[in-house]
């Protein structure tokens, strides 16, 4: 039996292995219209949950449309590092308004897993202490 040689060197397979595993590994990520979008897409942004997200489109409903990207610091619990770990993903005239079908936004705190702590009750029965009480020294 003839052994099948091949001329191809080992390092083209890693180049291509590797370049199919970055390229895999891409995620495309949306331009959002910060003027128009609603709160699922501002979702589709890092450190945006559903609760800062609906902050954001009711700050922009109370006091109209941002002038610059950086006006997103003025919306209470967004600060300088959320803008700008989002810089790239933000406009004020171009890109989506919602997210698009079949994305799922990030999941949200369990609120409901929280029980209301109350105090163990006794059944002893309450004994009442006299008025009087003497002292002796």
């Amino acid at each position: 039996m003839k052994q099948f040689k091949c001329n191809i060197n080992n390092s083209f397979f890693v180049s291509l292995f590797v370049c199919l595993y970055f390229l895999s590994a891409t995620v495309v990520a949306e331009v959002i219209n910060i003027n128009k979008a609603d709160a699922s897409a501002f979702q589709l942004l890092k450190g945006i949950g559903e609760a800062k997200a609906k902050t954001i489109v009711l700050y922009r409903k109370k006091h109209g449309n941002f002038k610059k990207i950086e006006d997103l610091s003025l919306v209470k619990g967004i600060g300088e590092k959320t803008i700008n770990k989002n810089k790239k993903q933000l406009s004020l005239t171009k890109g989506i308004t919602t997210a698009p079908k079949g994305t799922k936004s990030k999941k949200t705190k369990n609120n409901h897993s929280k029980s209301k702590v109350t105090k163990p009750t006794t059944t002893e029965p309450k004994t009442k202490l006299s008025q009087k009480s003497t002292i002796k020294k």
